[in-house]
């Protein structure tokens, strides 16, 4: 709980709201929380299932697909490069619908492709009036005009 103050949410105190408030809202933490055994294919479609969400089987490929995973889908996690694993996590921001994304370095472990992507995901998402909250320790190149900056080094 905070020491002081409170979180609002559309005006609403997001205590009160809860489902409501946490079901537009997608965390990707830095871990990625990748299951080894699992798929990737398996891992996607879990964590959606996890949060509630019925994605349909060929969004859950498309979105492989697009991360560049489509031909590594099916091979255990734990078989894949950090950054595939890395990918497998942040596919989940493709299948979501959630207004606002939380994401703990995302950037950690991509490869030059990979950023761009991410990038251009993150710019879609605020064009379409949604809300990035990320932390990073790397210098990445995003649209100003869309962003505000708070630095905690103090």
């Amino acid at each position: 709980a905070p020491a002081s103050g409170e979180v609002l949410w559309q005006g609403e105190n997001i205590h009160k709201l809860r489902e409501e408030y946490y079901s537009c809202l997608t965390y990707l933490g830095h871990s990625g929380a990748i299951k080894g055994d699992l798929s990737a294919w398996e891992n996607l479609s879990i964590s959606c299932h996890m949060t509630g969400l019925d994605i349909p089987q060929p969004r859950i490929t498309n979105a492989l697909t697009e991360m560049g995973l489509g031909h590594r889908a099916e091979l255990p996690t734990r078989v894949l490069s950090a950054g595939q694993k890395r990918r497998v996590a942040l596919a989940r921001l493709l299948v979501s619908d959630a207004t606002i994304w939380v994401l703990d370095e995302p950037f950690t472990a991509l490869d030059v492709k990979a950023v761009a992507l991410l990038k251009r995901l993150i710019t879609q998402h605020l064009q379409a009036r949604g809300m990035v909250i990320l932390t990073t320790h790397q210098d990445v190149d995003l649209d100003p005009g869309q962003m505000k900056e708070i630095n905690l080094d103090s």
